[in-house]
């Protein structure tokens, strides 16, 4: 896999602050769209090389931008639409351009650009965190099953930590079943591994995802 960390709006936030990066955006301040677009363009000028040199070698380039919370985006979606759509549909033709996936990263209730990543192109995204608002499998599946791939889907925050290796069972045939007319759902933590989570939880995911899907047992 092939990573692209060259994320603008995170970017900008670690500069600017959260909150001073949003509200000089709303004031329409040219500092932030200046520093976007220059940051855009070290990103094609970092990764675009990158792409020829792992072309036929690697599948997936794997991106992200953290643009949302556990209940909504941080900023309204048309303004998303209106200064960072653009930018993440250039990059994403130009990863295309070298036969790679593009798996985008972004935490929380992304739910409402959902249709926006497909129309430019996103392949799949992850995690897959079906705590966040709007996240919940059966709605996601339904709406958007078969035209991204969801990477995650495993409760990261109570179940992997404080439950039984049945309860993660459960839930692991929950989310197979519900995507399984639809396609697009990959196995796997709602988030990265934190330190309490049980490694018999892990194992109990990683086991019971094989045993549906033998083919993948390798």
């Amino acid at each position: 896999m092939l990573v692209h960390h060259t994320p603008l709006f995170m970017t900008a936030c670690d500069f600017f602050g959260i909150e001073e990066t949003l509200v000089r955006v709303l004031s329409e301040d040219e500092v932030p769209l200046a520093f976007f677009e220059r940051q855009h363009t070290f990103a094609v000028e970092s990764f675009k090389p990158a792409c020829r040199e792992v072309e036929g070698g690697v599948d997936i380039c794997w991106m992200k931008d953290d643009i949302a919370t556990q209940r909504t985006l941080m900023m309204n979606p048309d303004l998303w639409r209106c200064i960072l759509k653009d930018y993440l549909r250039r990059q994403v033709e130009i990863i295309h351009e070298h036969d790679l996936f593009v798996l985008f990263h972004s935490c929380g209730a992304i739910v409402d650009i959902l249709p926006d990543l497909i129309e430019i192109g996103i392949d799949g995204v992850l995690p897959f965190k079906w705590s966040a608002e709007g996240m919940d499998a059966a709605s996601i599946a339904r709406e958007f099953g078969g035209h991204l791939v969801f990477y995650g889907g495993t409760d990261v925050l109570r179940l992997l930590p404080f439950g039984t290796q049945e309860e993660v069972r459960c839930e692991v045939r929950k989310n197979i079943d519900i995507f399984a007319m639809r396609g697009g759902h990959v196995v796997a933590n709602s988030h990265r591994c934190l330190e309490n989570i049980k490694p018999e939880n892990l194992h109990a995911m990683t086991e019971e995802a094989r045993k549906l899907h033998p083919m993948h047992a390798r």
